[in-house]
This record gives C-alpha cells, sequence and structure tokens, in this order.
C-alpha cells in the first residue's frame, strides 16, 4: 500500500536538493521511509546523522561513498546500511535516475 501512494507521488521536488523528486511515505519518532528518484548527475552534499539509514535501490545505478570505506555502486535490488555517524554520500554518474527507498531508524 505504501509502495502504490508513492508511486502515484513520486514527482515532488526535494527541498534541498534540485536534482531529486520523491515523497515522504512515513514519518513518525522511530522511523522514516521515503521514495528518491536522483536524475543523473545528482551528487548529495557529504554529510552523516545520528541515526541508521538504509538505502534500497528500485531501479539504476548509485555510487555510494563512505569515509573509511571505498566506493561502491549500489544497483538494482541492492539494500545498503549505514551507522550512526558514517560520513558519506551518494553521486549518480548514469545517464538514467535512479529511484530507491531511503529509511531512517531513528535512535530512542
Amino acid at each position: 500500500m505504501i509502495i502504490n501512494k508513492l508511486e502515484e507521488n513520486i514527482a515532488q521536488p526535494h527541498s534541498k536538493f534540485p536534482n531529486v523528486s520523491g515523497f515522504e511515505a512515513v514519518r513518525n519518532e522511530s522511523v522514516y521511509i521515503g521514495r528518491a528518484c536522483y536524475l543523473p548527475g545528482c551528487k548529495e552534499v557529504p554529510g552523516e546523522h545520528d541515526y541508521y539509514v538504509i538505502y534500497y535501490i528500485i531501479e539504476g545505478e548509485l555510487e555510494v561513498n563512505c569515509k573509511n570505506y571505498e566506493p561502491v555502486t549500489l544497483k538494482k535490488g541492492d539494500t545498503l546500511m549505514f551507522e550512526p555517524g558514517d560520513h558519506r554520500y551518494a553521486e549518480n554518474k548514469s545517464v538514467h535516475p535512479v529511484e530507491m527507498l531511503c529509511i531512517n531508524i531513528f535512535k530512542k
């Protein structure tokens, strides 16, 4: 049911990143689940969070860079989890959009 809702609303622009569109599906004090579309050339601003972040790639390829690790390219069906404090960023270096779920799990 969440996925259907997300697919209907995917074209909303992200407030911080002009090359990202998405939709926030669920947000409460414990979890955030959203779907994002990274256009070709989109690069996140490097940063870190004090909560867990999980990426799940629905379509496309996304390069992820995390401090102290080699860059990794996530492809359709891949999942990657960041620990709180992991300094990282993602970039779409391909010529196709990347669709992904982003799940944030907040500490209590």
